[in-house]
């Protein structure tokens, strides 16, 4: 009960204040607006398919999508082309088992929307359109997931003003515990976070309708456990670090290079083999993974492992949050 007025305390302070607010209504809608222009707004890209008895299907499926300009083009001109900029992909007949492989000069973001496009016409033996339904994610959802961390960071920073105003310690007049005093807290950013989430989602799925492979609480859903992960991570930073202000500068920066360095807005397979292993420990990672386990058809079921990994992240953050701020370390 002591842990419920606690959150309800903090939350009004929070509605307080001017950044927190725009952290809860703008930002959501900044993110669900990049997206939506993002999917609405990109140049078809020249893709040679080798004329080929294996890649014949692929011609015949994908040249009605709108993101794409399909050529049929031979084998051995393909580098040429690609050289000089007469296409920007190529799809080959597959070798070593795969049906299809793609060649490109780079590894960017379009590359893995082709590849996932593959896979799914591969499994379902279906084509889907970017242009008509954003398969992938990455690039709108990871622009949310940087903005989240930055609001659960300024959020959070409320502790460090408790702590340093003897407010927190205050709380021990009462009739509480240590953990009941951070439960108040997380609670309140929880509420918070989730009212973030709600918005975003509504104005993504419902009024904007970018065209996200995944329902309305499949997003939440992954999205929620993402939140428990951040709020788990930012009660560690706040429980060891000793001033506001070096805080406010060390949370944007693990927000941004953590959300880069993920895959969240460019695929990890772009930047290298030390990225994917980084990438390993960062939690927006399997909230990638589970987004594009969607994008392929997959469901909730097939995700739960993701979001089992973020509950673990958020049981470690919050086992080392809750251990420091015990109030004899006040």
């Amino acid at each position: 009960m002591s842990s419920i007025i606690i959150a309800e305390n903090i939350i009004k302070r929070l509605f307080k204040q001017i950044t927190i607010i725009v952290f809860l209504l703008v930002f959501p809608l900044i993110a669900a607006l990049l997206g939506w222009l993002m999917n609405d707004n990109q140049a078809a890209l020249s893709v040679g398919i080798v004329n080929d008895d294996a890649t014949e299907a692929i011609y015949h499926d994908f040249s009605p999508l709108e993101e794409y300009n399909t050529v049929k083009i031979s084998a051995s001109d393909a580098e040429h082309m690609l050289e000089n900029n007469m296409i920007t992909m190529a799809i080959l007949p597959g070798k070593d088992g795969f049906k299809y492989e793609i060649v490109s000069r780079n590894g960017g973001p379009e590359v893995h929307n082709l590849k996932n496009q593959l896979i799914h016409y591969s499994n379902h033996n279906t084509v889907y359109s970017l242009r008509k339904e954003n398969k992938n994610p990455n690039m709108s959802i990871g622009i949310y997931l940087l903005f989240m961390m930055m609001f659960v960071g300024s959020s959070s920073s409320i502790l460090l003003n408790d702590r340093a105003k003897k407010t927190y310690m205050r709380l021990f007049c009462y009739p509480t515990s240590a953990k009941g005093i951070v439960l108040g807290y997380i609670l309140a950013i929880l509420v918070m976070g989730i009212v973030q989430i709600s918005f975003f989602l509504f104005f993504t799925k419902v009024v904007l309708k970018v065209g996200i492979a995944a329902s309305f609480w499949e997003l939440f859903i992954v999205l929620t456990a993402f939140l428990l992960a951040t709020i788990g991570l930012t009660l560690g930073l706040t429980s060891i670090a000793t001033k506001k202000d070096t805080f406010t500068i060390i949370m944007p920066i693990i927000a941004l290079f953590s959300t880069m360095l993920s895959g969240s807005i460019i695929p990890t397979a772009a930047m290298g083999k030390a990225i994917v292993q980084i990438s390993h420990f960062l939690p927006q990672t399997y909230v990638v993974k589970s987004l594009s386990q969607l994008a392929e058809g997959g469901d909730i079921v097939s995700i739960a492992p993701n979001i089992g990994i973020l509950l673990l992240f958020t049981l470690v953050f919050f086992s080392f949050g809750t251990k420091v701020l015990d109030k004899e370390l006040l």
